[in-house]
């Protein structure tokens, strides 16, 4: 990881309060093999979220193993705790899997968006509080002191 994104990722939890997650193989500390974030990135979308937005994106060796959603799990229920309004995700239409998984975790289709000529499915779901999603695997909280972990697990 750049050390320009690093200080991104940082930045935003200062600034914000929430910001990116950087995911680890178990027995492999350091070895990140995706990102999970609540951002507002105030990007150059037609018409703009209004809302905090949850991304996800992994390295194409961990696709279809459940990382994906274990992550995402963890990282809802830490939005479950620290938001009460509707979080959006934008998903590329041929993305099948993760508009499966936006949906398993309650996102439904709202509208397109367009972002650099491209348009996107544009998806808002509320977070469910006090709902455990299941996770079990080791995550490093960017920018966040160690003891913030064991809050999202």
């Amino acid at each position: 990881m750049s050390w320009a994104r690093l200080m991104r990722y940082i930045g935003h939890w200062q600034a914000l309060g929430y910001g990116y997650w950087a995911r680890c193989l178990k027995n492999r500390v350091g070895v990140s093999w995706g990102r999970l974030v609540f951002q507002e990135v105030k990007r150059n979308l037609t018409p703009a979220l209004e809302h905090p937005e949850a991304g996800w994106s992994l390295i194409p060796a961990v696709h279809g193993q459940g990382y994906a959603a274990e992550a995402l799990s963890a990282v809802l229920n830490w939005a479950d705790n620290n938001f009460s309004g509707p979080v959006c995700c934008i998903i590329d239409d041929d993305n099948q899997r993760s508009i499966g998984l936006a949906e398993r975790f309650g996102f439904t289709f709202q509208h397109y968006v367009e972002y650099h000529g491209s348009k996107y499915e544009c998806s808002f779901a509320r977070t469910i509080a006090n709902h455990a999603w299941p996770c079990s695997e080791v995550a490093v909280l960017l920018g966040r002191p160690p003891e913030s972990i064991d809050k999202l697990f």
